[in-house]
């Protein structure tokens, strides 16, 4: 009795005994590798990836920041020659605008100063490298050339209405006095009509160049924008 006894309690400590091995072995199971690497590096990914965010965004701003510095240099640039533009055009505006004057004295303006003037807004058009949109465009470019060409070449035949009405004004045996006369005002017509129309041609070409300043500068409201290049189609 007493050894059967003795042999339960050996079998019950042997199982007591067998179930702490297997408890202490399920306890010590070895980390899978994928988990010991994150809690190995976990301590260095967050500031690494907050890093390459910070360093993603400051480079975007500077790109950001350096594309607007950019386009506001290209602006200034643009602003300036339209302006040397401009400033030529107010000096021809001076020379060929309506005044209280007679037709005669502004003609006789537009001689002695016209030719200069429009030479200075040629140069200044050749010394401009930042408005290709406007220069650079046929239509535009072909507009602005042929009014210097029409205005210079209306001013040379003023200078020679001038000239015949000087030589007039030597004896000719074979011209009357009523004849010269009336030669003299009929070349004083023809000069006041050149004057008037170069005045006019003026003013127009003085508005269109005004707008095209505004629409290369992006000051021209869309609308207005739009109505102004029909006006360039439309014959």
């Amino acid at each position: 009795m007493i050894l059967h006894v003795a042999s339960i309690a050996a079998l019950f400590v042997d199982q007591v005994a067998l179930s702490q091995c297997f408890v202490k072995c399920v306890q010590d199971a070895p980390t899978p590798e994928w988990k010991w690497w994150i809690s190995a590096l976990a301590p260095w990914i967050g500031p690494l990836l907050s890093g390459v965010v910070s360093i993603y965004i400051a480079w975007r701003v500077f790109h950001w920041q350096g594309e607007k510095d950019r386009k506001q240099w290209i602006l200034d640039k643009k602003m300036a020659e339209w302006q040397e533009l401009l400033k030529a055009a107010v000096h021809i505006r001076r020379i060929v605008s309506f005044g209280s004057e007679n037709s005669e004295i502004r003609a006789q303006r537009i001689r002695e100063g016209l030719k200069l003037a429009i030479q200075e807004l040629e140069v200044s058009a050749e010394k401009c490298v930042f408005l290709s949109d406007f220069l650079g465009d046929e239509v535009k470019s072909e507009r602005f050339y042929s009014f210097l060409r029409d205005v210079d070449l209306d001013a040379e035949k003023i200078d020679a209405s001038f000239e015949r009405s000087q030589r007039l004004q030597s004896p000719n045996p074979y011209l009357t006095d009523k004849d010269r006369d009336r030669a003299i005002e009929a070349y004083l017509l023809e000069r006041g009509e050149l004057a008037v129309k170069i005045g006019r041609e003026f003013i127009g070409f003085n508005d269109w160049l005004h707008k095209e300043a505004a629409i290369s500068l992006e000051t021209l409201a869309p609308e207005r924008r739009s109505a102004h290049k029909e006006d360039e189609v439309t014959p």
